[in-house]
């Protein structure tokens, strides 16, 4: 997924466990015991936690209720649904967003297939570890009845993300530490109503990950034996899936090895430009520039992307493309021909690689922390939400500019820009999440995934994406 802490209204809820000293972070599957609740005749899980890792707690009885689940007797009564294919609509929903945009409950799911629930984190020894423990008290029981709502509905726990990713490489280094990891899956997925997993390793080799991520020359080889721990611990009809770069250059040759163990791929084909690049540029292209004017290197596009991983070996239908219910922005020097687009940065560009300097977004940017170095910055991101919603929102319909804005769609890249002053944003809308899903559909892949839907306005976005699905 993108760098998770842009999307936090007033900072981050994200709590990476990149400073978690090793002495304290617990082993295999002790760590995972949890408390079952019975009020008003719905079933609660509650996590104690300390120092962000999952504690031994003792049963508590509701008030309400003399009844007590135990955790063995709940593990056992999970009936999880199997997963048949095809993906279809595959929607991220992060913990955090309860706090500033949509709570489970509030969530429409009418024609979406899996809801991944993001993010746990894993430590070196394979413990998995919840990155809020009290935010999943409160979502967890909401994501179970939606699913209940929804026979069609899988549910799914994704572990890693941007932040998430740190240990990743030491624990798929050694079979103890993969079979521990494997093992606390299972009981992760089964005391809280998981269909699946979606593993969100960012990335193996150290690929353009953080920079105080874990990292080894063998690690695509180390991933393969990961997938098949969790494949062995799991069965053949559990869902697993795997978030994976739009590169197939972190998994070097064992793509083919990692399709056999997975149900299904999801690929990352947006952040292909941001404040990281030297000119302004679309955030997330379905096709690459055929007059080949783009300024920044690579030309990376969705239709590229996918293409590269189908040149790999993979099975269209089991890579999903992934939409962005977000834009990036940038301050430009001057606006060119084309609203802004393809101008290089006039806010204080990096003098060691041009790189601009990101301008603060919208009304939830924030500056952060960057969790390995310190630096704080802006992201620069605007969500679909707020640039609907918003004080001043620059949109004032799905596509009308407010007045001072100016908006501009580029049918080739499927892209849409606005434009104030020298402010420039790149971003999705639902004529572009339409495009990108009917081109999906009609080129055989696996279906669409979406980061992240508590992003949307009013649906506007997510009921996009399932026409074009549907076409």
């Amino acid at each position: 997924m993108p760098n998770q802490s842009f999307l936090v209204a007033g900072g981050t809820k994200d709590t990476s466990p990149c400073d978690t000293p090793t002495s304290t972070r617990p082993k295999r599957t002790s760590m995972w015991v949890w408390i079952a609740l019975a009020a008003a005749g719905v079933t609660v899980l509650l996590l104690a936690k300390t120092n962000q890792h999952v504690s031994q707690v003792s049963p508590i009885v509701a008030p309400t209720d003399s009844r007590t689940v135990s955790n063995a007797t709940l593990a056992a009564a999970f009936d999880y649904r199997p997963y048949v294919g095809p993906p279809g609509s595959v929607v991220y929903y992060t913990n955090w967003a309860r706090y500033s945009r949509n709570k489970p409950e509030d969530l429409t799911l009418t024609g979406i297939n899996v809801v991944n629930y993001a993010f746990y984190f894993v430590d070196s020894q394979g413990a998995v570890t919840s990155s809020d423990a009290w935010g999943d008290s409160l979502n967890l029981p909401a994501l179970r009845a939606q699913r209940l709502k929804y026979p069609q509905l899988l549910t799914v726990a994704a572990i890693g993300g941007w932040t998430g990713s740190r240990y990743f490489s030491d624990m798929a280094s050694t079979a103890e530490t993969r079979a521990a990891f494997a093992d606390n899956v299972l009981e992760l997925l089964n005391a809280n109503g998981f269909d699946g997993v979606d593993l969100d390793w960012e990335y193996p080799g150290g690929n353009n990950g953080l920079s105080c991520n874990s990292q080894r020359p063998n690690d695509a080889d180390n991933f393969v034996l990961l997938l098949q721990q969790l494949r062995l611990k799991l069965g053949e009809n559990r869902l697993i899936s795997i978030a994976v770069s739009s590169s197939v250059t972190p998994y070097g040759l064992n793509l083919k090895a990692i399709e056999k163990e997975v149900s299904y791929m999801t690929v990352m084909t947006y952040d292909f430009n941001g404040p990281w690049s030297k000119f302004s540029d679309f955030n997330s292209a379905l096709n690459a520039d055929p007059k080949l004017i783009d300024p920044n290197p690579g030309q990376s596009s969705i239709s590229s992307a996918m293409n590269a991983y189908v040149q790999a070996g993979v099975s269209k239908s089991k890579l999903v493309p992934g939409v962005s219910y977000y834009g990036r922005s940038w301050q430009v020097k001057t606006i060119g021909a084309n609203n802004g687009l393809y101008q290089e940065c006039g806010s204080s560009p990096n003098p060691l690689n041009g790189a601009c300097v990101a301008i603060k977004g919208d009304k939830d940017d924030a500056l952060e922390a960057d969790k390995c170095t310190g630096a704080t910055s802006y992201s620069g991101v605007w969500s679909w939400r707020n640039m609907r919603s918003q004080t001043n929102a620059p949109l004032l319909s799905q596509t009308t500019a407010r007045t001072g804005w100016t908006r501009k769609y580029f049918r080739i890249f499927e892209s849409a820009t606005l434009r104030s002053g020298r402010t420039f944003i790149s971003y999705d809308d639902p004529t572009s999440i339409l495009a990108k899903s009917k081109w999906s559909k009609a080129n055989g892949f696996g279906g669409v995934m979406v980061w992240e839907i508590s992003l949307d306005y009013n649906n506007e976005l997510t009921n996009a994406m399932l026409r074009g699905w549907a076409a």
